[in-house]
């Protein structure tokens, strides 16, 4: 019986890559189940309970890690799926599904206005509410190429007679969102070193720029698709 619970375990480790993230935890909760009762018979001998002992704490280990790789992976996939949109105002009416929808409206609009043949999956604000302004919305799109799609062609609503003080970035990461917020801090303080306004400075694809570039760095990113 050691011996069979010893090669389960081991067949675990060394299968690892080949086995999904739900069976490697499955079959290693199977695992130390079986051999912590093992352990309790007469049958196990004291060289046999460190070896096993030792295998469960590693499976454990394994267990726990797998099912943090599953989480990880499905946040990094919601958020290649979604975006997130500011300045968008917030309904003022009672009912918090009549506001759910009213938001869902404005996006399924704004798709629209972007030429995006898909409907969103989820849309909701985030934060709690207050009076100074409105909420970060969060938008999950069916794939990531819709996604890209909405960022390649987000600068359209700039034309817009209703969006064009609107904007979209993508989801990000709780450091990616550290490093844009250090980004806007230094951006702001550019901007206040210039009383005169010379340069109108944003933050742009993770840089600090001047606005009046980035027309430019679009048009040569045209080009270069084109060539």
């Amino acid at each position: 019986m050691a011996n069979r619970l010893i090669a389960m375990s081991v067949s675990v480790f060394t299968n690892t890559p080949t086995l999904g993230q739900s069976k490697i935890h499955t079959r290693a909760r199977e695992i130390i189940k079986s051999s912590k009762a093992f352990c309790e018979t007469d049958e196990c001998s004291p060289a046999a309970k460190q070896i096993i002992a030792l295998l469960t704490s590693l499976l454990e280990a394994s267990s726990t890690n797998s099912q943090l790789h599953s989480t990880e992976s499905i946040d990094e996939h919601r958020r290649q799926h979604s975006i997130v949109i500011a300045n968008l105002p917030e309904s003022a009416n009672g009912s918090a599904q009549t506001r759910v929808r009213e938001d869902t409206k404005h996006v399924k609009d704004i798709l629209d206005q972007l030429e995006i043949e898909a409907a969103p999956i989820t849309v909701y604000r985030m934060g709690k509410r207050g009076e100074n302004s409105p909420r970060l919305l969060k938008v999950e799109m069916p794939t990531k190429q819709h996604t890209r799609r909405i960022l390649q062609t987000k600068n359209n609503l700039s034309n817009s007679q209703v969006y064009s003080q609107v904007r979209i970035r993508a989801s990000l990461t709780p450091e990616d969102l550290a490093k844009r917020a250090e980004l806007i801090k230094k951006c702001n303080e550019m901007r206040t070193s210039d009383p005169d306004k010379q340069h109108d400075f944003v933050v742009w694809r993770g840089q600090i720029i001047r606005r009046a570039e980035i027309q430019d760095k679009l048009d040569e990113e045209k080009e270069k698709a084109n060539t």
